[in-house]
């Protein structure tokens, strides 16, 4: 569902939206965008039944995010988040109103990562999993030894090697990105402009259009918090890193 209103234009009288006025569109927009995947995953059952729709269920959240944000950021429209709090994006400096392929690659940041990260975590384990119960094949004295063999079986260990390590890292890659999207939260809290990372990297801020003229409150303090807590995190990977360094050391010697 979109806004059925275009938003105003761009001029320069309104000013630069508030933190919280950001955060209640961006609560809304998450309310309405859930309400939009679950509703698509009902039809999605209906129709292709429980085990299928089970299957195809992180593409149809795909489609889903593509409509709802397809349908308002990409047509120039407000979301209905935007809508609610009188938020209308704009970026460059005199603000303006976004440009279409800008409003396209917005979209793309909005929809996609969410799935491709999702995605590879589930090839991942999917992948480590069946590894680990597969039989040790290529221990069979049977097997054929010809070069187009044994480049076969290079590529599967090769592939197994990989998988493997990627296994290994999977739990320090997660911790990383959401040590980045702390990151970011706090950066918000303490400059605001930016609540969404894909606005971050689309340079796509808010202006309010709205009539109110009361003193909004800020977000400081907890960007303080938030950058605290990213330091004590980051201080007690370091010691374990060392730790683990130093074990491993001992152990080789």
């Amino acid at each position: 569902a979109s806004s059925s209103n275009p938003p105003p234009p761009m001029c320069g009288s309104f000013p630069e939206a508030s933190q919280p006025a950001i955060v209640r569109s961006a609560q809304k927009d998450d309310f309405y965008h859930q309400d939009l995947q679950s509703s698509a995953q009902t039809v999605a059952r209906q129709l292709l039944g429980p085990r299928e729709a089970a299957r195809v269920q992180r593409q149809v959240k795909l489609l889903a995010s593509l409509l709802y944000y397809g349908l308002t950021t990409g047509c120039g429209l407000q979301t209905l988040g935007e809508e609610y709090c009188d938020l209308v994006q704009v970026s460059g400096h005199p603000s303006s109103a976004v440009r279409p392929t800008m409003r396209a690659f917005l979209v793309a940041l909005q929809a996609v990562p969410p799935y491709l990260l999702e995605s590879i975590r589930l090839r991942i384990l999917r992948d480590s999993s069946r590894l680990a119960n597969a039989p040790s094949s290529t221990r069979s004295a049977t097997q054929p030894t010809g070069l187009v063999a044994r480049l076969g079986r290079l590529s599967a260990s090769l592939h197994a090697y990989v998988a493997l390590w990627m296994q290994r890292k999977l739990p320090l890659f997660q911790d990383t990105t959401l040590c980045a999207l702390k990151l970011h939260l706090a950066l918000f809290y303490l400059t605001g402009g930016y609540f969404h990372l894909s606005k971050r990297l689309a340079k796509v801020r808010y202006l309010f259009v709205g009539s109110s003229t009361l003193d909004q409150p800020r977000y400081t303090l907890l960007g303080v918090f938030v950058l605290m807590q990213l330091g004590i995190t980051g201080a007690v990977f370091l010691s374990r890193h060392i730790i683990s360094m130093i074990r491993e050391r001992q152990t080789g010697g």
